[in-house]
């Protein structure tokens, strides 16, 4: 018999926000944007990344989202 365990780490057994924030900094500064709000990107886990940028910088062009 095949048995399996599936874990939800993500927000259940890991809390991974502080490793997107870090993540979303470093992504900004190499596109040459300055650090996004922190609480709007916890706001914006979930989301696409391209969704999450526009959203963290609504007057962004298609370039930077790219670029991100």
């Amino acid at each position: 018999m095949t048995r399996l365990a599936v874990f939800d780490c993500d927000g259940t057994l890991v809390d991974g926000q502080a490793e997107v924030c870090d993540s979303m900094d470093l992504a900004f500064a190499e596109a040459g944007l300055p650090p996004p709000n922190r609480n709007e990107v916890r706001r914006s886990v979930g989301l696409s990344l391209p969704f999450a940028v526009r959203r963290l910088v609504p007057e962004i062009d298609d370039e930077h989202v790219a670029h991100v």
